[in-house]
């Protein structure tokens, strides 16, 4: 059974386990409510819901015109804990209400905006109400909402169009943990970035690369490059395989979401040097036994960093002074910038 109570032009519908509070300048419910609004322009619509000592009502305002014959139902209760991580909100800095509103047959209007009032013993920790946001439980979903306004006891949101479970906190602070570095290979080989967050609830992630041709960063795909393959690109380590010399300083970021927004980690470029040549020498070389020459005696007229081997591909490093066998071929490889060559 419901008790009916008109005032004015409006009419209250209290839940027989509701019961009125403070009955005085500001009387409001302590239990379930239902509040019929008129048609036209609805701004200001206030629930006056509470519980036995706290007046902690809402208000609405309406855009775009009402009409229907339909009841809104509100209550407000004080949860026994903090709100669930996956709303995004602080579990020591939020405000101890959950208020629940249940739209039947009001239609009409194209959204609205709630403002949800508070008194300052409700607020956690040393939770600071200017930086308080308002995120709402839907289709078993924490969304958030556009702030409309948030101060000392009251914050209000805007753009909304249905009506579920809300509560009030701050957000928890969405970084980056571990910052990927630059990396220097060889044209060909592979590589990783890494990344990381420990934020709450826990982000997805996304890698993007700028090619520095000035279309700034976008987003990676396994086959955005020629030259090289991609994948783990949603995961915390982006591989590259088979890089190409087409993207040296190419530069690589993870970008994390949440509910909470989203935020970038450093970029870290990629360097990736040239494969060089195989060096040049004398094929056919002599030397006099009787001078005991090693491996370092032959001549090689052009190469950096030279090494020696025992087969032209997949062979045994030869040491410099390896002594020379006879009628015995040596094949010999460069390296530049970290990079070796054929022989």
């Amino acid at each position: 059974m419901e008790h009916i109570v008109t005032t004015g032009a409006n009419t209250l519908a209290i839940a027989a386990a509701a019961v009125i509070s403070n009955a005085g300048a500001t009387t409001f419910v302590n239990g379930n409510l239902r509040r019929y609004p008129p048609t036209g322009t609805v701004t200001g619509f206030l629930l006056p819901i509470g519980d036995a000592v706290n007046y902690t009502p809402v208000s609405i305002d309406f855009a775009g015109s009402v009409t229907g014959t339909g009841y809104l139902d509100a209550v407000v209760a004080v949860p026994s804990a903090a709100p669930a991580a996956a709303s995004g909100l602080s579990q020591t800095k939020y405000v101890n209400r959950k208020w629940t509103l249940t739209n039947t047959g009001i239609t009409g209007f194209t959204s609205y905006a709630p403002t949800f009032t508070f008194v300052s013993g409700d607020i956690q920790g040393s939770g600071t109400p200017t930086a308080f946001v308002i995120r709402n439980y839907e289709t078993s979903a924490w969304n958030a909402t556009t702030l409309g306004s948030a101060l000392a006891t009251s914050t209000s949101a805007t753009g909304q169009t249905t009506f579920t479970d809300f509560v009030i906190g701050e957000k928890t602070e969405l970084s980056v943990s571990t910052q990927p570095t630059n990396v220097t290979i060889c044209s060909g080989n592979n590589t990783t970035f890494t990344a990381g967050s420990t934020s709450s609830p826990t982000p997805s992630v996304l890698w993007q690369r700028d090619a520095g041709t000035g279309a700034g960063f976008v987003n990676i795909t396994a086959n955005l490059d020629a030259g090289t393959t991609y994948s783990d690109f949603n995961t915390n380590t982006l591989s590259l395989t088979g890089s190409a010399s087409g993207l040296n300083g190419y530069e690589y970021r993870a970008v994390y979401s949440n509910i909470n927004g989203s935020v970038n980690s450093n970029t870290a470029t990629v360097t990736v040097n040239a494969i060089p040549v195989a060096p040049s020498g004398t094929a056919i070389q002599n030397f006099c036994s009787s001078a005991s020459p090693v491996v370092s005696d032959i001549s090689i007229s052009s190469g950096t960093a030279i090494q020696w081997y025992d087969a032209a591909t997949g062979g045994n490093l030869v040491t410099s002074g390896t002594a020379l066998l006879t009628n015995t071929h040596y094949y010999a490889s460069q390296t530049v910038s970290g990079c070796e060559s054929s022989t």
